[in-house]
C-alpha cells in the first residue's frame, strides 16, 4: 500500500485507556510516560503504545508513540495538521 506520513496528534479517552490497559500483556511507567505492551497473536502483531499521563484536567491521554508491524506513530511536531480524539462508544 505504501507509506503515508502526516503530522497528527492522537488522544484516547481515559475510560477507553482503562479498558485497553486491562488487555495489555504488561505495562511500565517512567515519570509521566506509560508504556503498554501486547504480545503478538495469530491475528495481531506485537504492539507497543506509549502515552502521557498526569494531566488531570483532561479527560484524554495523549498518545506519544505506537509501534507495530504495520504501523508506526511518533509525536514530532508542535503544530499538527490534524488532532484525533478516540473515545468509547456510548
Amino acid at each position: 500500500m505504501g507509506e503515508e506520513t502526516k503530522n497528527l496528534w492522537i488522544f484516547i479517552e481515559k475510560d477507553l485507556m482503562a479498558q485497553l490497559s486491562k488487555n495489555a500483556d504488561r505495562t511500565t511507567l517512567h515519570g509521566v510516560f506509560k508504556w503498554y505492551y501486547w504480545d503478538a497473536t495469530e491475528n495481531v502483531p506485537a504492539t507497543t503504545l506509549r502515552v502521557i499521563f498526569g494531566r488531570d484536567n483532561l479527560n484524554y491521554v495523549q498518545v506519544v508513540e505506537i509501534k507495530a508491524e504495520d504501523i508506526a506513530f511518533t509525536v514530532r511536531t508542535p503544530e499538527p495538521e490534524d488532532v484525533v480524539f478516540i473515545r468509547m462508544s456510548r
